[in-house]
Parts: structure tokens; C-alpha cells; sequence
């Protein structure tokens, strides 16, 4: 298996590439048909507010899913997708998404994990740690990318937080998303939001929202077959 050089998160249908975002990029400006920045600024400004809409607006389906069926009490949920953990702590819930990496002989090469904790302060949610970790055992090479949303329902997602480990060494500390270069040549910021953690987020949200669901069927099937069972008892 080829060494690990960049970390891939491993989201249903996207894989984002953190290290090269935060590259430095060589690659000229793209240009139309004029000679002109395909791309102004207004329209990425633009395009960056309208990210960070439906980035709270994921942000607020998830808070939903959680006051709607009351998971912050509810200690009883044990069916949860293959290959995903359910931890609910006092503060918050924490999902995480693992798989094994295999060779051509399917022996056990890599692992990959990404991990969420949605933090519930009053019924509200108030933080969203994620977590991208990639390990390669046969290069002993391990990437790990922590973000931070320390205000999940606000307008402007530029205040996140990123921080990057590689062989637990920091190579990223504490880095704001507004520190990311976002112009007209290399607009990554917006790639950071568009392509992965709208995709980050919405894949933790159908998680979750697809485990609420699922226990909320459970119970019902369960106390329907206890009703009809006392039904029948007022037959004899």
C-alpha cells in the first residue's frame, strides 16, 4: 500500500483531500473566454455565505433530531450501523465511523475513522467536535484533523477551528477557517466547506437521524405486540 501522504476522510460519497488544501498552490488563475477571473470576489464572498447557510442549516436538522427524540435521556438505543459507534456521555453524543484498509490479499493495512461529538448545552446544540483520522500500519504513518464549531447555529462558519497531527507531532495549531485563502484563483475555503464538511455533516446527520428513527420503530413494534397480547386477554 502507498505511503499515507494525504488524509482521507471517508464520507459516503466524497473524499477530501485536507493536507493539499492548505497546500501552497503554483497553478494560474482560471480565466474565461475575456481574459478575466472566471471567478470574482463578490461571487466567492457570496458563495462562502451561502455554504455557510446550509452548514447551520444542517446544524439545526441535527439539534432537531435530538430534542425531538429526546436522546440526551434516552440510554436505551442499541441498534446503530455497521461499523459505527453510539456513545451518549452527559454532554454529548459522539458517533464514530470506522473501517478497516485492506491489501490485495485482504490482510488488515490501514485503518480509517471519522468521528463526531455534538455537544447539547440546555436542549441546544452549542458545539461540534470532528474528528478525520487515517493510521497506514505499514508505513507507520498516522494523519489525524480535529475541527471545531464552537458556534454551530451562527451565520458565519469561519470561526472554525482546525488542528493537524501527523505522527503526533502538530503541524496545524488552532488554525481559523477565515486564515484559509479563499480568492478568486484558489477559492479553498469554500472548497473546505463545499466538499467536505457540508458532506462531513450531512453524513452524521442521516447517522443520527437514521438511529433515532430506527429506535423510535423498535419501541413502537415492541409496545403495539405488548397491546395486542393484553388485548387478547380480555377475551377470556
Amino acid at each position: 500500500m502507498k505511503k499515507i501522504m494525504i488524509l482521507a476522510a471517508v464520507a459516503a460519497t466524497t473524499l477530501f483531500l485536507l493536507p493539499n488544501a492548505f497546500a501552497q498552490q503554483t497553478a494560474q488563475p482560471p480565466v474565461n473566454g475575456n481574459g478575466s477571473n472566471a471567478a470574482t470576489a463578490e461571487k466567492i464572498d457570496q458563495d462562502s455565505k451561502n455554504l455557510d447557510a446550509i452548514i447551520k442549516d444542517i446544524n439545526t436538522k441535527i439539534q432537531t433530531v435530538i430534542q425531538k427524540n429526546k436522546m440526551m435521556e434516552n440510554n436505551d438505543i442499541k441498534i446503530i450501523p455497521y461499523q459505527t459507534d453510539y456513545t451518549l456521555e452527559k454532554d454529548y453524543i459522539q458517533i464514530e465511523r470506522h473501517v478497516f484498509v485492506r491489501d490485495n490479499y485482504d490482510k488488515i493495512v490501514g485503518e480509517r475513522r471519522k468521528i463526531v461529538k455534538f455537544w447539547v448545552t440546555g436542549g441546544n446544540l452549542s458545539k461540534v467536535e470532528s474528528v478525520i483520522y487515517e493510521r497506514d500500519y505499514n508505513a507507520s504513518d498516522e494523519m489525524t484533523v480535529e475541527i471545531i464549531d464552537s458556534t454551530p447555529l451562527n451565520d458565519n462558519k469561519d470561526n472554525l477551528t482546525i488542528k493537524q497531527t501527523r505522527n503526533k507531532k502538530v503541524q496545524i495549531e488552532g488554525k481559523l477557517l477565515s486564515d484559509v485563502k479563499n480568492t478568486t484563483a484558489f477559492p479553498v475555503r469554500n472548497e473546505f466547506k463545499r466538499d467536505f464538511y457540508i458532506q462531513h455533516l450531512s453524513y452524521f446527520y442521516n447517522t443520527i437521524l437514521g438511529i433515532a428513527e430506527t429506535y423510535s420503530k423498535s419501541a413502537k413494534d415492541s409496545d403495539a405486540a405488548v397491546t395486542e397480547f393484553l388485548k387478547k386477554s380480555t377475551q377470556y
